[in-house]
């Protein structure tokens, strides 16, 4: 007897598209900041942004390298503005008089992935770390 062998190949049609072809907008931001790395659209009351992650950016939080930032860009315009969502760095507590850091906000990935849902607006932090203890 005589073994056959059939292969099957599929082939799945991909397409892209673009939303406007004639007028398009080109958004940049930091280098090495990993802007573009999450994008998600956003529409307020007056108007129509794009969200978009930069998780390794560095923003103006004291002592953090590299937390990452989420920036709203018009969708007419091409300038892009950083969501303050966090300005102050790493907490500290003192615990039995020792100063103790319980948060680490360095590359942290803020913005690896960014939601919009109506007017809320939902960012992960990928790689985020805070002590918890546990005080008997």
């Amino acid at each position: 007897m005589k073994e056959e062998t059939r292969m099957v190949l599929w082939i799945q049609l991909g397409a892209a598209f673009n939303l406007d072809t004639e007028n398009r907008v080109v958004f940049t931001g930091p280098p090495g900041s990993y802007f573009g790395y999450s994008v998600e659209f956003f529409k307020n009351s007056s108007s129509i942004n794009i969200l978009i992650g930069a998780p390794k950016a560095n923003t103006s939080q004291p002592n953090v390298t590299e937390g990452g930032a989420v920036y709203m860009c018009p969708w007419s315009q091409n300038n892009c503005t950083i969501i303050s969502f966090d300005k102050q760095g790493d907490r500290y507590f003192y615990i039995n008089d020792v100063n103790t850091q319980v948060e680490f906000k360095s590359h942290q990935w803020f913005g690896a992935t960014v939601r919009a849902h109506g007017s809320s607006v939902l960012v992960r932090i990928a790689h985020w770390l805070a002590c918890i203890i546990l005080l008997k």
